[in-house]
């Protein structure tokens, strides 16, 4: 995700802790849990929502996490085109997903590093 999304996190803890207000902490097998299943299916898998104990759309929770938990906090930081970017991530795919549809597309990892290159430039060059 890009890099608006983590002080966006850090901001909400941040306002719970100074207002006094907890936020649940769970097993850090349960994260990892998660976590591995983030790189193993990627935006098309599905995580375990941990308050609502069953498996969720990982993009139905990334949706989540933006609005509930850090939309508050996404203009005080000036972070909304990055959370724009998000939303075109979750309904596009990511870098992760062009690369395999180039790579099940011509069979060439040359293809998919020329096209990580060219995305790369695009981003460089203004």
């Amino acid at each position: 995700m890009p890099g608006g999304h983590f002080p966006g996190i850090v901001a909400k803890l941040w306002k719970l802790r100074r207002d006094n207000m907890t936020f649940r902490v769970y097993a850090h097998d349960l994260i990892e849990e998660n976590k591995w299943r983030a790189v193993r299916y990627g935006l098309d898998g599905k995580l375990i929502d941990f308050g609502k104990q069953q498996e969720l759309p990982a993009r139905e929770l990334i949706r989540e996490m933006i609005e509930w938990f850090i939309g508050d906090v996404v203009d005080e930081l000036g972070s909304r085109k990055e959370i724009e970017y998000a939303y075109h991530i979750l309904q596009e795919g990511s870098s992760a997903d062009r690369q395999l549809a180039t790579f099940e597309r011509t069979g060439d990892l040359k293809a998919v590093v020329d096209q990580l290159i060219q995305e790369t430039s695009e981003g460089v060059v203004s």
